[in-house]
């Protein structure tokens, strides 16, 4: 999905897709829509079945293994209906990303933000459209979207999964001023104090 990004960065994703075009979906914007409306887009309208499996992956990432999708059908098969994968940060190499399903709200995160994220339609289905917008209702959180959706369906999840198979997911973030980095702080405080959807909260 590419949110109008313009012709300069998107014009070669056809040719890119060439040996995938049966089995991809390219959706272009021409107006920027936000995350979070393509996120319901694509989850909600585009995706029809509620147990398939949606793997969140950034344009500018990629996957670290040949056999990632094997998997995660078998951890599907399985019973889990979300599941994470480790993540390798080239900007900080040494830091390891493991996370918590435990009182995961409680503990700021306790990354259950990082990277791999995939989960389930009708997990993702089962939090409310407003839990995705800013307290006073008004807008839709426009960044740290990772935290805002994985955070809950760890919550709502019957059974989440951690598969360490070695490192899965090489996430490239760029470098963000600190003005950038204290409003993305603030914005996780807000969503971290909305109630649990928890039902054993």
């Amino acid at each position: 999905m590419d949110d109008a990004s313009g012709a300069n960065h998107n014009w070669n994703y056809p040719i890119l897709l060439n040996k995938l075009e049966n089995k991809t979906t390219l959706i272009r914007h021409c107006h920027n829509v936000g995350r979070m409306p393509n996120f319901l887009l694509a989850i909600k309208e585009i995706c029809q079945a509620p147990q398939t499996l949606v793997a969140v992956l950034d344009q500018d990432d990629c996957l670290m293994q040949t056999n990632i999708i094997d998997q995660l059908l078998d951890a599907k098969k399985k019973g889990a209906d979300f599941i994470q994968m480790p993540m390798y940060r080239p900007n900080k190499p040494i830091n390891l990303y493991r996370p918590n399903y435990t009182n995961s709200r409680k503990a700021e995160g306790a990354n259950v933000w990082s990277h791999l994220r995939v989960f389930t339609k009708a997990l993702f289905e089962q939090i409310p459209e407003d839990y995705f917008k800013r307290n006073d209702n008004s807008t839709w959180f426009d960044t740290v979207t990772d935290y805002l959706t994985m955070l809950p369906m760890s919550e709502l999840a019957k059974n989440p999964v951690y598969l360490d198979s070695g490192y899965a997911y090489w996430h490239l973030r760029k470098y963000y001023g600190q003005d950038e980095r204290d409003r993305e702080d603030k914005l996780i405080k807000e969503l971290l104090s909305k109630p649990s959807l928890s039902k054993n909260h």
